[in-house]
């Protein structure tokens, strides 16, 4: 059934907030000052459609006269009215309520609110918009009439974009599934990367790019298609009846259309997108089919992004995996389940101990081991990484300076990774403050990797924390690095001491004359006087090339695999024993 919300967001979805007085006023009758009453008695008499007439004041003052004002006026309290006005101006008549103007390009919005402003019965009086000709006139019922189909437009439109928002999508999802005989099938268009926009080039930027997005969307499907913006850098398709026969193609169709660099300011930003695939199953409601494509979605995000794939039903089964995982995880700090191992990091030359890398550990309780790549994220998701985080922060701490009592001439460095919500907690760099002074650490041998997202964001409180926490002494390290979107302007803006070189560069040293990268990467370190790391080294040739490229230290299953706590400080007792011998 079409209601008439359905009709109000029939209009071009971009053009509804931007409706002026202009586009509803109706000519009026413009009369002189020094009409003489009877003649207006006698157009109202003849134009029944009028409500009001403008009069206009010598002075260019416009003001309007209702017709239930001049019957009031004009026959007076007693009837006797006619015969003192009949043959006088109509200036002359007792003033009304204050006449209210507005000009043509006032919003709908606004002239809604000034109307509503006026007191007692005059908030019921048109209202008169000036011009070139001298006057036009809005019905105060016209503007509250649009005003109730801007209202409808609004609920069922996302304001950012223009697009159908959640609930309209639904609402047209759910009326194709009422028909048995529709096809229906629908995308989940999820941009990649789209938090690094905003971090680095500022939300209006962002902004900016989802309009962007949106447009090209627009363009890619017909009128019967449904286009939505869900929330954040999240789209929504519905397919309906031939183009829900090719999903797959439309999703090629949504990639082609991203393909070309968006122009944002004065930057171009290539944008690339996650589609989720889901066609409609037999007694699929349309909360089931949006939920079947964010599923979807999820898989082509974790398979490597700018892609899509197709819902399978155990890709459910894998999601309420997963929802029972994050429930099992808030309880496995307190429950003892959280274990923490340390790699250790090298000088490649000589192949001594500098220090560590803490890794966390999860043995579930029924599931075994599970891998940091599955229950990092839920943990950054759910928000307890705060939690778990600051539990790793003081053990590190607690074992580094275990280690440390027995080799003061030669301190090791303890390197503990930092998520971005823990950057983003006031207090972090104060409890990092505690942390070493309970641990009786100096700040010199903790080193806090963080992403490059996290320290290219323009969030003030986490760029005070990095500043905070290089004032302690503490070295800010960007882990993975030469995988994000960080510019050398940015790190030379912040404490930044030390650049860890991602696994996927030291790779390349395996293959001859694939050196080029990492070697610029050093020589980036160097240029910014800051120190460097090599991850993942996992042979021989690796560490040569390196160590021949200039990089001093180095972790990897190459050098030592990820020890416990124990058997951490066995092997630093045994190369002790070595170097001493």
């Amino acid at each position: 059934m079409t209601t008439n919300a359905d009709h109000a967001v029939g209009r071009a979805p971009a053009m509804e907030d931007e409706r002026r007085l202009d586009d509803i006023a109706e000519p009026t009758v413009l009369v002189a000052a020094d009409t003489l009453c009877e003649e207006i008695e006698a157009l109202f008499l003849s134009r029944r459609d009028l409500g009001s007439i403008v009069v206009h004041h010598p002075d260019g003052d416009l003001e309007m006269l209702t017709r239930r004002r001049f019957a009031l006026e004009y026959t007076g309290p007693i009837g006797y009215g006619r015969a003192l006005y009949a043959r006088r101006p109509v200036a002359t008549l007792p003033g009304g309520g204050r006449t209210l103007l507005l000009d043509g390009g006032t919003s709908l919005l606004q002239s809604g609110e000034a109307a509503l402003a006026r007191m007692g019965r005059d908030r019921y009086d048109d209202i008169v918009v000036p011009n070139a000709r001298g006057a036009a006139t809005v019905s105060i019922a016209t503007l509250f009439s649009e005003l109730a189909l801007l209202h409808a437009h609004r609920s069922l439109h996302d304001p950012l974009t223009g697009l159908a928002n959640r609930d309209l999508f639904l609402r047209r999802a759910e009326a194709m599934a009422a028909d048995p005989q529709a096809a229906a099938a629908v995308l989940f268009v999820d941009l990649d990367d789209f938090k690094a926009v905003n971090d680095s080039l500022g939300h209006p930027a962002g902004d900016a790019l989802l309009r962007v997005v949106a447009g090209r969307l627009r363009e890619a499907f017909h009128a019967q298609d449904t286009v939505a913006r869900l929330g954040g850098d999240e789209f929504a398709v519905l397919l309906h009846g031939e183009g829900a026969r090719d999903p797959i193609g439309a999703a090629d169709r949504i990639a082609q259309s991203l393909a070309t660099p968006a122009v944002v300011g004065s930057r171009a930003v290539t944008v690339r997108a996650s589609i989720g695939i889901a066609r409609r199953a037999a007694g699929a409601t349309a909360a089931d089919l949006l939920r079947d494509a964010d599923l979807a979605m999820y898989t082509a995000k974790h398979g490597g992004k700018n892609g899509h794939a197709v819902f399978e039903p155990a890709m459910h089964r894998q999601a309420v995996e997963r929802l029972d995982l994050a429930h099992d995880l808030d309880s496995a700090l307190p429950a003892g389940e959280l274990k923490l191992v340390f790699q250790p990091v090298v000088e490649l030359t000589t192949g001594a101990t500098t220090g560590a890398e803490a890794l966390l550990r999860w043995t579930h309780p029924l599931r075994g081991p599970v891998g940091p790549l599955e229950f990092i994220p839920l943990a950054e998701k759910s928000g307890s990484i705060v939690e778990i985080g600051r539990w790793v922060l003081y053990e590190a701490l607690r074992e580094v300076a275990a280690w440390n009592a027995d080799r003061p001439d030669r301190p090791l460095t303890i390197g503990v990774n930092v998520s971005t919500r823990q950057l983003a907690s006031l207090g972090f760099a104060a409890d990092v403050r505690t942390a070493l002074a309970q641990a009786g650490v100096a700040p010199t041998s903790l080193i806090l990797e963080v992403t490059e997202t996290a320290v290219i964001t323009d969030d003030e409180v986490t760029h005070q924390q990095l500043f905070d926490l290089a004032a302690l002494g503490v070295t800010i390290a960007i882990d993975d690095f030469g995988t994000g979107f960080s510019s050398l302007h940015r790190l030379q803006r912040l404490p930044v001491g030390m650049l860890k070189i991602d696994k996927a560069f030291v790779d390349d040293l395996s293959m001859p004359g694939r050196s080029g990268l990492v070697r610029g990467l050093l020589g980036l370190a160097d240029a910014l006087g800051i120190g460097a790391v090599a991850e993942g080294i996992e042979d021989e040739l690796q560490r040569a090339e390196l160590v021949a490229a200039g990089c001093r230290l180095g972790q990897g299953f190459h050098l030592a695999r990820p020890l416990a706590p124990s058997a951490f400080a066995e092997h630093l007792a045994h190369e002790m024993t070595t170097t001493t011998a």
